[in-house]
């Protein structure tokens, strides 16, 4: 195997530990709402408990407070610079796959890719923005 393929599989295994951590983040946050539900429809049925309880009762507030615990793990989860560079590493290797993928067609005849063309319209206007217009002097 090359340096680049060795790269890409252990940037791909830990991406995919990525999506999984990602996924029971998400799944918590998920049961936490259906648990919120649940806390809910109990207070509605043992309404005369908090009768003179200000604000929301005790059940609800416990279970906001770990939904928003379980939110703010995600989020630090989300935003760790670590995770972030992974994302982005992930990222750089699909739109290389793509680009190789239109070169590829590129090669057996199709048309160019659109970074190609992007490039060559980009050169273009740059071009005719330095060119400079001469004037025809007659000479008859």
């Amino acid at each position: 195997m090359s340096g680049k393929t060795d790269a890409r599989s252990w940037f791909t295994d830990r991406y995919a530990a990525y999506l999984k951590k990602r996924d029971e983040l998400v799944a918590d946050q998920a049961a936490l709402e259906t648990k919120l539900e649940e806390a809910k429809s109990e207070v509605v049925e043992s309404a005369w408990k908090w009768k003179k309880v200000v604000g929301e009762p005790a059940p609800i507030r416990k279970v906001k407070a770990e939904m928003a615990a379980a939110a703010a793990t995600l989020e630090a989860f989300e935003f760790d610079p670590d995770n972030l560079r992974l994302v982005t590493t992930m990222q750089d290797y699909w739109a290389w796959d793509k680009e190789e993928a239109e070169m590829e067609i590129w090669r057996n005849g199709g048309p160019p890719p659109a970074f190609i063309v992007q490039e060559r319209e980009r050169e273009l206007t740059a071009f005719f923005a330095e060119c400079e217009v001469l004037p025809i002097v007659k000479t008859y």
